[in-house]
């Protein structure tokens, strides 16, 4: 693509010069405003690729900036926005994504780092969009994929992987709630996506949340809001997830970690669609499309107790399952190719895997599938001084599939009084075996096994980092 373009739309003069300073390197064409008002005249003769938007100007509300944006996006619905401000508040950040901003920044600490790499990243995927055009069956055919956005390419034409593409087509025709199932790192998030975008809901929101990511006592917030008064702290209205998704998708994450006391609920808006905010007697219709993802054998959580059985033939109605890398192996060498490429890009470096290391790679089980491949190419290129990169390369170790401690308790036991451990090292070695022995039942699930140890996924943590201190500081003897 051309010189890319950049318009800051910020009143605080002393950004300008910091904006400039920390992506003047990557090359852009910089041109300033004050206001949104003056914005929109700049913006006719210097057509910018890219906005950096503050949301307040002169102490107002946060409305002018994105009253701004949703012209920006009806207008103009090529320029890609990211939103930077001062404000804390995230119903702020999901109003502004809501009306299409492509990223949202908080001042403050190491900001200007997030903002260099959220722009490259930015850049990167529209000189993916003028490279793809995505429309196109025979482009789509040459790169070996299927797109789920704009320049976004789901790679792979094994015969199990094209059985993914043919129910994406199917399921995205019809208004259904999907169920994804597949182990962790397989892409169910980029199916749902997929999804979205080629659905009739692809102008509006799609927002991903993660079931596993908030306390039991939050997701219900999180995901219907509160009214003001409602407990104490609520010192104002918050709108929830499905209202904030209205029109558009809300995709749950590892819906299976959802608590059993917030799953009538969530059976109840998908039968009625509607909602009510925590602390409100008023019922609200929402008009959102659910799609859930889970690496757990929902089936089995229904028979232990841990998952309704009506909400699971609810989401069940239309179910696709991922194929693990391991049974796609003849995609591998076209994700090794396509990952390399695209983060040789990224760091502007040549880099290659020696033959040796692409026939160690495809005798890999990849536990922790699509995504501890990409991890893996993304670490050996950015680590590498070499051009060649060769097995020695190749570190498995570093990927968080692969980090916890798996224990020998057999070498800790004493045969003679200099073999004598300490006892609290052998007590932190069991801790490390137990722990490691549920999270092998759980597939690796750290809330699950936190679930089931009665403890919290950091304990799980620091269990396993002081195991793994302990094996460097004991050596052979551990």
């Amino acid at each position: 693509m051309s010189t890319p373009k950049i318009l800051i739309i910020e009143d605080e003069l002393s950004y300008w010069s910091h904006y400039k300073r920390k992506l003047a390197p990557l090359g852009f064409l910089f041109e300033t405003a004050r206001h949104p008002k003056e914005a929109e005249v700049v913006m006719g003769e210097f057509q910018p690729n890219l906005i950096l938007l503050d949301l307040s100007f002169d102490g107002s509300s946060p409305n002018t900036g994105l009253n701004f944006l949703s012209k920006v996006r009806t207008d103009s619905p090529d320029i890609k926005v990211i939103v930077i401000t001062a404000s804390t508040d995230r119903q702020v950040a999901l109003e502004a994504i809501q009306r299409g901003a492509s990223d949202f920044l908080e001042k403050g600490s190491g900001f200007l780092d997030a903002l260099r790499f959220r722009v490259q990243a930015v850049f990167e995927r529209l000189q993916l969009e003028q490279q793809i055009e995505v429309n196109n069956e025979w482009e789509i055919d040459r790169v070996g994929g299927y797109p789920y956005g704009p320049g976004k390419i789901m790679v792979g034409t094994s015969r199990e992987i094209r059985t993914t593409y043919e129910f994406i087509e199917k399921v995205s025709k019809v208004d259904e709630t999907v169920l994804i199932t597949g182990e962790s790192g397989t892409g169910k998030e980029l199916v749902a996506q997929a999804i979205h975008y080629h659905s009739q809901r692809s102008n509006n929101v799609f927002l991903p949340l993660n079931c596993a990511a908030f306390p039991i006592e939050l997701i219900e917030d999180e995901l219907f809001g509160h009214q003001h008064g409602a407990f104490s702290g609520a010192t104002g209205d918050r709108t929830g997830a499905f209202e904030a998704a209205n029109g558009g998708v809300i995709f749950l994450d590892e819906i299976g970690e959802m608590p059993i006391s917030m799953q009538p609920r969530l059976l109840r808006v998908l039968q009625e669609k509607r909602i009510k905010r925590i602390g409100e007697n008023v019922e609200r219709v929402v008009d959102v499309r659910v799609i859930t993802a889970t690496n757990r054998d929902l089936r089995e959580e229904v028979k232990l107790g841990n998952f309704r059985e009506d909400l699971y033939y609810r989401l069940n109605s239309l179910p696709v399952h991922l194929p693990s890398l391991r049974h796609r192996k003849e995609d591998l060498l076209m994700l090794i190719h396509y990952f390399s490429d695209l983060f040789c890009q990224q760091y502007n470096v040549q880099r290659r895997f020696t033959s040796e290391a692409v026939d160690h790679m495809k005798k890999h089980d990849w536990p922790g599938n699509i995504r501890q491949l990409r991890d893996l190419i993304q670490r050996s290129i950015l680590m590498s001084d070499r051009e060649e990169i060769s097995v020695q390369d190749l570190d498995f170790s570093s990927h968080p599939e692969q980090e916890t401690i798996v224990t020998d308790l057999s070498s800790i036991s004493p045969n003679s009084e200099s073999n004598v451990q300490p006892y609290v090292d052998v007590r932190r070695a069991f801790e490390a075996w137990y722990v490691n022995e549920v999270l092998r039942i759980t597939d690796g699930n750290q809330t699950r096994a936190a679930q089931l140890l009665d403890i919290d996924r950091n304990s799980i943590r620091r269990i396993l980092k002081r195991a793994a201190d302990l094996e460097i500081e004991l050596g052979a003897n551990f």
